[in-house]
């Protein structure tokens, strides 16, 4: 599968509409597009690769 594009994508939620989640929110997202970036897989690919 070496250089054929994965199509990836991250589910970031929070529980309630509460002030103190939209921070979790943002820190979900960026932790999802900065992990998406580095590897260039989904984290699913990059923990089932060596």
């Amino acid at each position: 599968m070496e250089g054929k594009k994965l199509r990836t994508a991250a589910c970031c939620r929070v529980s309630s509409t509460s002030d103190t989640q939209d921070g979790s929110f943002e820190v979900q997202c960026e932790y999802y597009e900065k992990l998406i970036s580095f590897t260039g897989r989904s984290p699913a690919a990059s923990a089932a690769s060596p």
